[in-house]
């Protein structure tokens, strides 16, 4: 008996230190969500990282063999890796006997994010020091001269060859570091074959600096790259976008039959031949020193309907070659001008939702109020023109 009510005793001492050690334990694990939020939060900020380094790349400050640090790894390579191997979302808190596994999940987590600051941290910090000014619009050809003789004189469908262009600035208060163009192939509603440019005249950059023109086939994988190359902004840029509008947006309408034997050439002109996806080209623009340049102002809605006042020029050039002989065509004649630049009645600059006529459609059918001047017979374009609701003579897929 009387060592039963000793062990009771005992019991009863000990009852308040055992009750002490569960609830530290409970406390512990109920702090648990605590580090959850950390490890979100230390996950979120190394995705943050990785993220501004595809931006940087894609915007042409890096590559994958940059080496920021000079510590001989590529630093996008050795992010991407660092981001799939830490890639795991955090254990679930719910069972407590987990809870020194989540520790050191916490632990992989913070040292994640140090070795993503130590291989990449320039580019987060810039990439959110660097705020991006961005336009979009449209530049659409009628590549038949005024002039032509039948059957193939101008009508005035601006659909020979359709680009959309984005135009994108990266910059540092008003002064602007990098440059990016995207031009992709929409519409070509032509059987000349031709080849698009870009030109950046002569004094329009401030500063000298590199360029890097990628080319990339429909689906977006790369073809080919050209630069970084060294330009001089005293000089005239002149760069090849699409170097065959044809190879650019292949045929997908029916067989025409106007040329001589008939074959298909329409692409994305045609109501019901569906959508032919075109190619895209890059070309990045990384200036030495950083100038003032106030990219929106070149926007599409501040520049003449014929591109007058922008600062490039999305030139086409007309093929006049032996090409067109073999059609049975006939020979062009000498005065045929191969080239269509800014101010040309011939090219549009349009905002970027523009839906193009339908093939040999005059573009006043489409756009209402562009009308055909009685005595010169040439198109007249009001301002705002393409705001206005389009009929059924724009291209339907």
């Amino acid at each position: 008996m009387r060592k039963t009510i000793a062990l009771l005793m005992r019991i009863m001492f000990l009852l308040p230190l055992l009750t002490s050690i569960v609830h530290l334990q409970t406390v512990a694990y109920a702090r648990a969500p605590d580090y959850s939020k950390l490890y979100d939060s230390i996950l979120a900020r190394a995705t943050e990282q990785m993220e501004a380094t595809e931006s940087n790349i894609a915007y042409g400050f890096l590559d994958a063999s940059t080496d920021l640090n000079g510590n001989g790894i590529p630093d996008y390579d050795e992010a991407k890796a660092l981001m799939e191997s830490y890639g795991t979302p955090p254990p679930d808190l719910a069972d407590p006997s987990i809870w020194r596994e989540y520790m050191a999940g916490l632990e992989e987590a913070k040292k994640l994010f140090e070795d993503l600051n130590e291989y990449c941290g320039y580019t987060i910090g810039f990439w959110k020091n660097h705020p991006i000014v961005t336009w979009l619009a449209s530049v659409a050809f009628e590549d038949i001269p005024v002039g032509y003789p039948e059957p193939y004189n101008v009508d005035w469908d601006y659909n020979d060859f359709v680009t959309e262009i984005k135009v994108e600035g990266i910059y540092t208060g008003i002064n602007i570091v990098s440059m990016k163009f995207t031009f992709e192939a929409q519409a070509r509603g032509a059987l000349f074959h031709h080849t698009q440019h870009l030109l950046i005249p002569a004094n329009t950059f401030a500063s000298d600096g590199t360029y890097t023109v990628s080319y990339y086939d429909a689906s977006g994988a790369l073809i080919s790259k050209l630069g970084p190359a060294y330009f001089d902004p005293t000089v005239d840029i002149d760069l090849t976008i699409f170097d065959d509008t044809w190879e650019a947006l292949p045929p997908n309408g029916p067989i025409n039959e106007i040329p001589v034997p008939p074959y298909k050439f329409s692409a994305n002109t045609v109501d019901g031949s569906g959508t032919e996806l075109g190619r895209t080209t890059d070309v990045s623009f990384a200036f030495t020193t950083a100038f003032p340049f106030d990219l929106a102002a070149y926007g599409p809605s501040s520049v003449d309907t014929h591109g007058e006042g922008l600062f490039f020029d999305p030139y086409l050039q007309v093929w006049v070659g032996d090409e067109w002989l073999e059609l049975g065509l006939g020979e062009l004649p000498d005065w045929f001008p191969t080239e269509i630049h800014l101010s040309n009645l011939r090219m549009l600059i349009i905002s970027v939702d523009w839906k193009w006529p339908e093939l040999a459609a005059f573009i006043g059918l489409a756009y209402e109020t562009v009308t055909l001047d009685p005595v010169t017979e040439l198109p007249v374009f009001p301002d705002d023109w393409y705001l206005a609701d389009p009929t059924d003579y724009i291209w339907t897929p």
